[in-house]
């Protein structure tokens, strides 16, 4: 009988102990929207649609999981994590800032059925939060190609590479320092395509 009570205050200590520990809320963070004036473009594609290919990249950086980089090693944030893939956000910050530009008549997703006239490839080389010491860094290598949808040719391509510094050594820093890289992309995307 004793070595039942004992039993069952263990169990009931063990039980009561696993209630009693809080687990800690996981951030869910989001890409914000380009935050730019954007004027309306007349441009040589003003007649034409474009399709935006679904983003490429690595696989482990394309997720969910915030990654970062500090010296040699390489990790993700346990407590924070992004609403999308990283790829499927970006689509939508290309899509919205080249609807707003009117470079184009219209702008569609790879899912779309509507013909298109041209196709932008979008290749994501290089995505994550870069850890030096006290400070950090948002970084992104991103690649595009603009293609004639009707024969493939490139009609023309750019590589674009962005390094922002981050208010705080943190996933929360780290986002801040996205958003200005959206920012900085959706002008520079528009300026290249215009011409």
């Amino acid at each position: 009988m004793k070595k039942r009570l004992t039993i069952f205050t263990v169990l009931l200590s063990v039980i009561l102990a696993g209630c009693a520990i809080k687990s800690r809320n996981i951030d869910i963070y989001t890409f914000s929207l380009p935050d730019i004036s954007i004027p309306h473009i007349r441009s040589k594609y003003h007649n034409s649609v474009l399709r935006v290919d679904y983003p490429n990249g690595s696989n482990e950086t394309m997720g969910s999981r915030i990654y970062y980089r500090e010296g040699d090693k390489e990790a993700w944030y346990l407590y924070s994590r992004w609403s999308d893939s990283v790829n499927r956000m970006l689509m939508s910050v290309i899509i919205d800032t080249l609807q707003k530009s009117s470079i184009f008549k219209d702008v569609i997703d790879y899912s779309s059925n509507s013909v298109d006239d041209y196709e932008l490839e979008t290749s994501i080389y290089d995505f994550r939060h870069e850890i030096d010491d006290e400070q950090s860094y948002a970084y992104l290598k991103i690649g595009f190609r603009l293609l004639n949808s009707e024969n493939k040719k490139i009609v023309k391509h750019k590589i674009f590479e962005y390094r922002v510094t981050c208010e705080s050594v943190d996933a929360k820093g780290f986002v801040k320092a996205v958003k200005e890289i959206n920012n900085k992309l959706a002008r520079d995307l528009i300026n290249w395509l215009k011409n």
